[in-house]
């Protein structure tokens, strides 16, 4: 009972571990900056409150260390990018957040890579919880381009077509 125990532990340890290095150093173009985040007429602030956050850009952002979880479905509806993520907890509060470092990869239509970052904040509870996230895309559009394909969590994420 012991070895089987062990061998459970040590093939859930190795499968974790394999499932969170998806990461690939693809960027090749910096686009030029793109109008503030003002969509279909309601400011930034005025979206937040309706739970769409923005998606955190940051020039030297790398991928890191993010607790696990499922991102099962990923869609665009006008300037909003709708995520549903599934993920163990259930006692404490958990944080996502989307980031990219702007970084545009050459291609017609241009490309970006997003990365969701999960914070889990050691929730030790095994309930699966499922979420529907909601994230403003209008700070990321390439100027010159009617459309970017969004590249969320890298090779083994989802990707979306994101015209406006």
């Amino acid at each position: 009972m012991k070895k089987w125990l062990m061998v459970f532990t040590l093939g859930t340890a190795v499968l974790l571990t394999v499932a969170c290095k998806r990461t690939k150093d693809t960027v090749q173009q910096e686009a030029p900056a793109a109008p503030g985040p003002v969509a279909a007429g309601k400011p930034l602030e005025e979206k937040e409150e309706q739970g769409v956050r923005p998606v955190r850009i940051d020039a030297a952002f790398r991928p890191g260390n993010s607790d696990p979880f499922d991102l099962s479905e990923a869609v665009v509806r006008g300037d909003t990018l709708f995520l549903t993520v599934g993920y163990g907890g259930g006692c404490k509060e958990h944080v996502f957040d989307l980031v990219t470092n702007k970084m545009f990869l050459k291609s017609m239509p241009p490309q970006l890579v997003l990365t969701l970052e999960h914070e889990s904040n050691d929730d030790m509870c095994r309930a699966y919880l499922t979420e529907t996230l909601r994230f403003d895309l209008t700070g990321i559009r390439y100027a010159g381009s009617s459309s970017v394909r969004l590249r969320i969590n890298g090779e083994g994420g989802k990707e979306v077509m994101y015209t406006y």
